[in-house]
């Protein structure tokens, strides 16, 4: 998971930790949930409020 996408989403969700991948816009075939242009869409309809949350974005080499 974190060699395929760009940024990884954690939340709290139904008391569970989730992870979620996320691609940049340029990406060829990312459905409207996993864009990083609909990250705030995606926390304020998915995630429990006002839960923590944190973006990683995986180092590259």
């Amino acid at each position: 998971m974190l060699n395929k996408c760009h940024y990884i989403l954690t939340h709290s969700r139904y008391n569970h930790l989730t992870l979620n991948p996320f691609f940049h816009h340029q990406n060829q075939n990312p459905t409207f949930h996993t864009k990083i242009t609909t990250l705030h869409q995606y926390i304020y309809q998915y995630s429990n409020f006002p839960s923590p949350y944190f973006l990683l974005n995986p180092i590259t080499k």
